[in-house]
């Protein structure tokens, strides 16, 4: 099975530093977080990363997809 990092808070200051870091390492994070335009501006940027966007913690589930995945 391929490892999926999750990273959470993507377009905030830290996490567009990291999230740009990664992508200039080779990796491929999906970009989480509250703000779906943000998130997909963030993802075109940085080469058309996958995005998941929270509005609720208590409505919203992350997807199934993401069992297993590294969460940073």
């Amino acid at each position: 099975m391929t490892a999926r990092i999750v990273l959470f808070g993507a377009t905030g200051y830290t996490g567009r530093r990291t999230a740009q870091m990664m992508v200039q390492r080779g990796l491929r994070p999906v970009l989480a977080g509250r703000d779906p335009a943000r998130l997909v501006a963030l993802a075109e940027r940085l080469g058309g990363l996958e995005t998941a966007a929270r509005t609720s913690p208590r409505r919203a589930r992350w997807p199934r997809s993401w069992a297993g995945a590294t969460f940073w």
